[in-house]
């Protein structure tokens, strides 16, 4: 019967993507099913499925990626004695051809915390051998066989499955039983994984601990990073930041240093900083959480003696906190920029960032007929983009997405995609759109519309009572939206021309949907 019912999912899914991205209980509520441990019978006849349909060698299809998602959430979050040998045995053979989803082991009460993996070398497989020359295998019990037990599980836990060897993961299954007494939790805590969502204060992408990454070379005994309201208050008023020195301060060492950094971001160790302290960042990294002060500015010393460059990690895009000042520099005062970053937009010059006239690239439209209705900017959520339907109440002409909402205040790259009909069951589907609109706008941050440049789309024809889906999207999460009322058809804002409905917010491209999402900025239209 299971078998009958997995086959039947796989048919009604047939319009999903084959890229699984976010929580893996966001992705069981979207795909319908349940991680439940004490139910084998679901992951063995998704395994079963695997193996039929050879999905080793092509995960690419709905079927495979739905059964790889069962099997994987399982075997990541269950533990031990949850999962049957079968799962243990045949589940990394599709580590390498499917895409996984975020979900970590279940908490263990009373049980330390795991010890930071390091993904970007050989720690978690020598642990393997250490532990199997030790002869752990045997008898577990001694420091020796329950640290580096620790430093396995956290490598396997928390590291992409390709860190480590075959056999190391095979091994800690092995090791499993004898060591079945050390016990260690790693990065959720209590939280409940089993539950999807999306509303919280951010939609995080593909790191959901931190927003933003960037990476810098420095010359300087001391450097200054700060933080300023912005429109009469602070985006937060307190943020965590994960200092990395490193000797090579390049994009790759920002992305080898990224799941680290998670555990060090949620961990308990962050060393509160006040306005006006100093931190010195340690060379395994540090966590410091920077509270602001009563003021308009907040400013932070650095302490950088004999670094030559820093990876660092936030919890907000640092230009969040951007009102005339950039938000790292010298202590002679000079900017300095990322080489490479992720999170945010490109940064440019600083000197302009007062008030501006919000629509000044409005002002030149030829056609004084063209009409604009502007939604809610309230800003509350964000990802990369932001899918929504448009409604037209009388004869009118699409002429274009008017404005955005972004936190970024430098360079920002802007898609609009958009298709006959509702988005609704196509929130995945690439090839139900069409691509109408690529363009590169400096942003206004927070607050503020970011205008779009006039004529970059053709007019789209709406006849009365039709609806237009479009997905307006960055390319990386600085897009701001606001949550809706759960009801992702409600009306968000119309006039007597057309309406535009409450929608979806998106990972960049089509990936994560997150529901009851409002669009952020205008529509530009004439009525025929």
């Amino acid at each position: 019967m299971m078998k009958l019912a997995l086959f039947v999912l796989v048919t009604l899914l047939g319009a999903k993507s084959s890229a699984a991205e976010g929580s893996c209980a966001c992705e069981a509520e979207e795909y319908g099913f349940t991680i439940d441990c004490e139910d084998k019978d679901p992951m063995l006849d998704a395994l079963q499925y695997l193996q039929r349909r050879n999905c080793a060698a092509d995960c690419s299809s709905k079927g495979c990626e739905l059964n790889y998602l069962i099997v994987q959430s399982h075997h990541d979050y269950c533990p031990e004695e949850g999962i049957p040998e079968e799962i243990e045995d045949g589940f990394h053979d599709y580590d390498t051809s499917c895409t996984a989803c975020d979900i970590q082991r279940d908490f263990i009460p009373g049980a330390p915390d795991c010890p930071a993996p390091s993904c970007s070398d050989n720690t978690g497989n020598e642990a393997y051998v250490n532990l199997v020359e030790g002869g752990c295998l045997q008898d577990c019990s001694s420091n020796f066989c329950r640290d580096n037990f620790f430093q396995l599980r956290s490598t396997h836990d928390l590291c992409d499955h390709d860190v480590l060897t075959r056999a190391s993961e095979e091994g800690l299954h092995d090791l499993e039983r004898p060591c079945a007494d050390q016990l260690c939790n790693v990065g959720e805590g209590e939280s409940n994984q089993l539950v999807c969502d999306p509303h919280a204060g951010h939609d995080h992408g593909e790191h959901g601990a931190f927003e933003w990454a960037g990476v810098f070379s420095l010359d300087d005994a001391s450097h200054i990073w700060s933080m300023q309201k912005v429109g009469g208050d602070y985006a937060d008023p307190t943020m965590r930041l994960v200092l990395f020195p490193t000797d090579e301060p390049t994009e790759e060492t920002m992305e080898s240093l990224e799941e680290s950094a998670e555990t060090l971001i949620e961990g308990d160790s962050c060393e509160i900083i006040e306005d006006g302290e100093s931190m010195t960042p340690a060379s395994g990294g540090s966590c410091f959480e920077l509270h602001v002060g009563r003021g308009d500015d907040s400013t932070f010393t650095i302490r950088t003696r004999g670094i030559s460059g820093v990876a660092a990690y936030a919890q907000h895009v640092p230009t969040e906190f951007e009102r005339d000042q950039h938000y790292l520099k010298d202590s002679n005062g000079a900017d300095i920029e990322p080489i490479a970053q992720e999170g945010g937009g490109g940064h440019g010059d600083h000197g302009d960032h007062g008030d501006h006239d919000d629509h000044d690239d409005h002002d030149d439209h030829d056609d004084h007929d063209v009409k604009e209705l502007v939604a809610s900017m309230d800003g509350r959520n964000g990802q990369a983009g932001v899918m929504f339907d448009v409604v037209a109440k009388k004869d009118i002409h699409i002429v274009g997405i008017g404005s955005i909402h972004t936190t970024s205040r430098g360079g920002v790259d802007v898609e609009v995609w958009t298709k006959k009909g509702t988005y609704d069951g196509f929130q995945r589907d690439a090839d139900a759109w069409t691509l109408v609109a690529s363009t590169s706008v400096p942003g206004k941050g927070r607050n503020k519309p970011t205008p779009l440049p006039h004529g970059i789309m053709d007019e789209i024809d709406l006849d009365q009572g039709e609806t237009q889906a479009f997905y307006v999207t960055l390319l990386n999460t600085v897009m701001r939206y606001s949550n809706g009322d759960k009801d992702s058809q409600a009306v968000d804002v119309s006039n007597s021309d057309l309406e535009i409905l409450e929608g979806v917010g998106k990972g960049y491209p089509f990936k994560s949907t997150y529901n009851a999402r409002v669009f952020n900025g205008s529509i530009l239209y004439e009525v025929r």
